[in-house]
């Protein structure tokens, strides 16, 4: 039986921090408070400070100190020790990219977070599997930047729970979502507190460890109300969706939530969801 770990990390290492600062200088900055981390567009990334906070940058990805996630090498290491055959990496710097405003400094970004983490990935003899970002509030690029994610060997394309102006069923997005069938491109769903996108219910809270409790499975359940009753499954019945970072155990509930109203008051979702979702094929699911 091979083992997958469907929602790894990678802790990028200063590689890729280094070269945006040289390439972007006047949207990338050191943090000038002389704490690890980025000014991103103005902005601390991620930000750990008041409702919502991050994770404090000093922390890293995370405070155990047996973990070498800065090389290949390392990562396959701790990969071996956990007995795990394959790992999908998703990022931790580079989950900004689709809360970036500038559409070409985010694109540029996005380009560049995809091929450092191919690169990364390539010495792995497929055992380590990148997935890619692009700036999907941005229209016809963020398509151009996944099929260029898919040409580099990248098995997926993350997708926050909720964009800044649009939730997941918004009309806009159908183009990316044919374009991501037509790709056989999974998307996997992936929020983080501290990225300056939608504070999901976690606004009552400004301690990381508090917003980390709630920020996830809320995400997942936003995104999963959007995508199902939104009609997103039913107009792209091949999309393939893993709703990540919040565990299982919420999904049994939540789908019978879903069907409870769907059965009650599914009408009143205009161009929204025309079968009950516990009867039609639906959503991969992913903890």
């Amino acid at each position: 039986m091979r083992i997958i770990d469907a929602d790894g990390h990678v802790a990028e290492n200063p590689s890729l921090a280094i070269e945006a600062l040289k390439r972007w200088p006047q949207y990338v900055q050191a943090s000038s408070d002389g704490r690890p981390g980025l000014r991103i567009e103005g902005r601390n990334y991620p930000e750990d400070t008041g409702p919502g906070a991050g994770c404090p940058p000093q922390h890293g990805i995370t405070t155990a100190g047996d973990l070498h996630t800065a090389t290949t090498d390392g990562v396959l290491g701790d990969a071996d020790r956990d007995h795990l055959d394959t790992m999908v990496l998703y990022p931790s710097l580079g989950l900004c990219v689709p809360s970036l405003e500038n559409p070409d400094f985010a694109a540029g970004f996005a380009r560049l977070y995809n091929q450092w983490i191919a690169d990364f990935c390539a010495p792995s003899n497929g055992r380590l599997r990148g997935v890619a970002v692009t700036p999907i509030e941005h229209g016809q690029v963020a398509i151009d930047i996944m099929a260029e994610a898919k040409d580099l060997g990248l098995v997926a394309t993350l997708v926050p729970p909720a964009l800044k102006t649009r939730n997941l069923d918004h009309p806009d997005l159908d183009p990316f979502y044919a374009a991501a069938v037509e790709l056989q491109m999974p998307l996997g769903i992936h929020g983080a507190p501290g990225i300056h996108l939608p504070k999901i219910g976690v606004d009552r809270f400004t301690n990381y460890i508090q917003v980390h409790c709630i920020s996830f499975p809320f995400d997942q359940m936003t995104a999963m109300t959007a995508l199902v009753s939104g009609g997103v499954f039913e107009r792209h019945p091949q999309l393939r969706v893993a709703f990540l970072e919040a565990g299982a155990g919420w999904v049994p509930f939540f789908i019978d939530r879903l069907h409870e109203h769907y059965e009650k008051r599914g009408d009143w979702i205009e161009g929204g969801w025309r079968h009950d979702p516990t009867t039609t094929g639906g959503p991969a699911i992913s903890g």
